[in-house]
């Protein structure tokens, strides 16, 4: 049905090492996928036939529950493979997601408290990686379906300087971001979900638009969140491709996301 991720000497050596490894810390990866452009635009059904699937952000794993892990029944209750492209225009977002109670929501629920994916992107790619609070490049987007109707957020919340774009959407029951485009197929295990999310709607007449080009790179992270019973009161988990719970406030815990034109 489609509805329209030496002692001096040896500590030098270890970091050398460490950073050829991928380590961030103690432990943790830095990540690191690659959009692929488009050559044509991506038509929005609820199909990934057309998609590069080569650099899939995985969220599977128990280590990836930020939030209400004792909810989370294993893989089969959420996990999902997404792929990001894009175009001079678009971020395209395809998801496999996995889920036993898919598109569990109500009317009022907030996005977070209900069926949603969250995309976080920075628009800077000056950025400083390491920054631990958002700027006004700084983006946590919702999408939300309840298999028929497709609604979108913006949580600006965390930023002290908004420049003009403010929080919106939070309450749910609504589609804030103009050019926005989605669609959905059933699937045996849960669904797939297709988007696009104009780069446009991320700028004003103080931000700029972002303009995506061969290999720019910019922080990046993708979360899922789930509730089973719609009912007041009971939890949602949240899975995150990298990152705690601070993802939410704190940037320097996204991944990367890599733009290139061609493999």
């Amino acid at each position: 049905m489609v509805t329209r991720v030496r002692m001096l000497g040896c500590v030098s050596l270890c970091v050398g090492l460490a950073a050829s490894l991928g380590l961030l810390g103690i432990g943790q990866e830095i990540l690191e996928i690659t959009a692929w452009k488009a050559t044509t635009p991506i038509k929005i059904d609820g199909s990934l036939e057309e998609w590069n699937t080569s650099s899939p952000i995985k969220i599977s794993q128990n280590s990836q529950l930020i939030l209400g892990d004792y909810l989370w029944g294993g893989s089969y209750d959420l996990s999902a493979v997404v792929y990001i492209m894009w175009d001079d225009d678009y971020l395209y977002i395809g998801a496999e997601v996995q889920d036993d109670v898919p598109f569990t929501a109500r009317p009022g629920f907030k996005p977070d408290d209900a069926d949603s994916i969250g995309i976080y992107i920075s628009t800077n790619p000056n950025a400083d990686p390491k920054r631990t609070k958002y700027q006004p490049t700084d983006f946590r987007i919702l999408l939300m379906t309840d298999g028929y109707e497709f609604y979108t957020a913006i949580d600006r919340d965390m930023i002290a300087n908004r420049m003009g774009i403010e929080t919106a959407g939070m309450y749910g029951d609504e589609q804030v971001i103009l050019g926005f485009e989605a669609a959905v197929t059933v699937t045996r295990r849960g669904y797939i979900l297709e988007a696009k999310i104009p780069f446009a709607a991320l700028s004003n007449e103080s931000l700029p638009k972002f303009v995506p080009q061969d290999g720019l790179k910019i922080k990046f992270n993708v979360e899922l969140n789930d509730i089973d019973m719609p009912c007041p009161g009971i939890g949602a988990k949240t899975m995150a491709w990298v990152g705690s719970a601070a993802i939410r406030t704190n940037p320097s815990e996204w991944g990367f996301l890599v733009f290139k034109s061609g493999i």
